[in-house]
C-alpha cells in the first residue's frame, strides 16, 4: 500500500506454499502511479509479471497470516491448539496452578499444542503433545498411570504425574531442546501432584492445598507451588508399583512421623524407612497367610476323617442289622423245621423281616447316606469362607485333595453298597427264605 497522486493504492501479493504470487494489482498503470524513473521501471516490470521486482517497490507493506488446520496437522492427532509462539504456551501452563492443570491437560484422549515458531518435532507426554507447524504428525495413545489412584475429592481438577511426564519416563536435565523450560514446568507440577496423591487427607483450604499424613502421628503441609526435585515422582513409582496398598501405608506412616517444615527435604528418607516398614507388613502378611493355608488344610482333612468315620459307622451299623436280620430268619426257619411255629406265622415273621430290611435301605438312601457326604459338600466354599486369605485356586486345590478324594469314593460306595444289601437281603427272604418254609 502506498500513497500515490492518484491516491491510496493497493498491490497485493500472497505466499502460498512457500512460493510468492500476485494476488492484486491496481487499476492503472504504471505511468499514472510512478514518477521516479527507477520506481517506475520496477512497476513496469511488477505489470509484466515479474513478483520478485513488487518487493523492492516503496511500498507500505502489511502481513496477513491465514493458518489452514487441516493443513498444519493431521486429521487423527485429536485435540489440537495452535499459537505463534512457544511462550504463549508456557505462560498459559506456568500461570495454572497445578491442582487445576486438568484445564489444559485432558484426563482421556489426547491434546496437541502447536506453536509456529517451534521447530518441527513432536514432544509427546502423558496426554498432551507439544510440536511445530512443520511436524510430521503421529498419533499417540494417552498414556496410563501406574496404577489407578483415587483424585482427592477437593483437586477434581489434579492430573495424575503421568499425564505431565514423558511416555519414556522423566526427561533429560540437560535443559536442551525448544521445549526443555516447558517440561521442567510441568515436571514440577507432577511433582506437586504425586505427593498429593501419596498424602491421606487433601484439602483445598483458602485456595491452597493442605496435604495431611496420618500414621503414628499426623504432618500437615501447605503445597501452594510445584516441587522442584524429582523425588516425589521417584516415591510416587515407587509406591503404586503394584496394587497392593501396603507400600502407600508405608509411606504415610513414616511421613506422618516428619516434622511440617522438612517432609520435603527428607523423602529420600521417608522411601527408605517406609521400604523397611513395607518388607515389615509384607512378612506379616505372608506369615498370615501361610497360617490361613495350613489352618485350612487341617480343616479339609479334619472334614475327610469326619466322612470316612461316619462312612465306617454305616457299614458297622449296616452289618450289625444284616447280622440280626439272619439270625432272625434263620430262627424262623429252625422253628418252622421243628414244627414249633405255625407255618403261616413264619412267613409273615420273614415278610416282617424283608420289610424291614427294605425300610433301612430307604433310610439309608434318604438320610444316613447324604448326611455322611455333608462334611465334603461345600468343602471349597466353607474353605474361602474360613479363611479370607486363600485363593479360589487355593480352596480348589485343598478341596481336591488326594485324602478327599478317597473319602469321596468310600462314601459314594457306602452310599450305593449298603441299600443295595439290605435291598438283596429283602429279596433273598421273599424268594427264597420264604418258599422253604416247609407246610404240613
Amino acid at each position: 500500500m502506498q500513497q500515490t497522486r492518484r491516491g491510496v493504492t493497493t498491490l497485493r501479493l500472497r505466499r502460498r506454499n512457500g512460493a510468492l504470487s500476485l494476488d492484486q494489482l491496481p487499476n492503472d498503470t504504471p505511468r499514472d502511479l510512478f514518477d521516479d524513473p527507477s520506481e517506475l521501471r520496477l512497476a513496469e516490470e511488477v505489470w509484466a509479471g515479474h513478483v520478485e521486482a513488487a518487493v523492492r517497490l516503496p511500498f507500505e507493506w502489511h502481513a496477513e497470516a491465514e493458518i489452514d488446520l487441516g493443513r498444519v496437522v493431521a486429521r487423527d492427532v485429536g485435540d489440537v491448539r495452535v499459537t505463534r509462539r512457544i511462550a504463549t504456551i508456557q505462560d498459559a501452563f506456568d500461570t495454572t496452578p497445578y491442582w487445576v492443570l486438568r484445564t489444559l491437560v485432558p484426563a482421556t484422549g489426547r491434546r496437541t499444542f502447536v506453536a509456529l515458531d517451534a521447530p518441527a518435532e513432536q514432544v509427546d507426554l502423558g496426554t498432551v503433545s507439544f510440536a511445530g507447524a512443520e511436524t510430521v504428525f503421529h498419533k499417540v495413545a494417552a498414556i496410563q498411570p501406574p496404577t489407578p489412584v483415587e483424585t482427592p475429592y477437593d483437586l477434581l481438577e489434579l492430573p495424575t504425574p503421568s499425564d505431565l511426564l514423558p511416555a519414556a519416563g522423566l526427561p533429560p536435565q540437560d535443559g536442551s531442546g525448544s521445549w526443555s523450560s516447558l517440561l521442567a514446568l510441568l515436571e514440577g507440577s507432577a511433582a506437586a501432584a504425586a505427593l498429593c496423591f501419596l498424602a491421606s487427607d487433601v484439602r483445598l483450604i483458602g485456595g491452597t492445598p493442605r496435604l495431611t499424613f496420618r500414621g503414628l502421628r499426623s504432618t500437615t503441609i501447605e503445597l501452594s507451588g510445584r516441587i522442584n526435585t524429582r523425588t516425589p515422582l521417584q516415591l510416587f513409582n515407587w509406591t503404586f508399583s503394584e496394587p497392593s496398598p501396603d507400600r502407600l501405608l508405608a509411606v504415610q506412616q513414616v511421613a506422618s512421623l516428619q516434622s511440617n517444615d522438612e517432609l520435603i527435604e527428607a523423602l529420600d528418607d521417608v522411601r527408605v524407612s517406609a521400604e523397611i516398614v513395607y518388607s515389615g507388613l509384607r512378612a506379616d502378611a505372608v506369615a498370615e497367610a501361610v497360617k490361613g493355608y495350613r489352618d485350612a488344610h487341617a480343616n479339609a482333612l479334619e472334614a475327610a476323617r469326619q466322612t470316612l468315620k461316619s462312612v465306617q459307622e454305616m457299614i458297622k451299623a449296616s452289618s450289625e442289622r444284616a447280622l440280626a436280620s439272619i439270625v432272625a430268619v434263620g430262627a424262623v426257619l429252625i422253628a418252622r423245621a421243628g414244627t414249633t411255629l405255625d407255618a403261616s406265622v413264619g412267613e409273615n415273621l420273614l415278610r416282617a423281616v424283608a420289610g424291614f430290611l427294605i425300610f433301612l435301605a430307604i433310610v439309608s438312601v434318604a438320610l444316613e447316606g447324604p448326611l455322611a457326604s455333608v462334611p465334603l459338600k461345600n468343602l471349597a466354599s466353607d474353605l474361602r469362607q474360613g479363611s479370607p486369605l486363600l485363593s479360589p485356586a487355593q480352596a480348589d486345590a485343598l478341596a481336591s485333595g488326594e485324602t478327599l478324594k478317597l473319602a469321596r469314593r468310600r462314601a459314594v460306595t457306602a452310599r450305593i453298597a449298603i441299600p443295595v444289601i439290605y435291598l438283596a437281603g429283602a429279596a433273598g427272604i421273599v424268594f427264597i427264605a420264604i418258599p422253604q418254609i416247609p407246610h404240613s
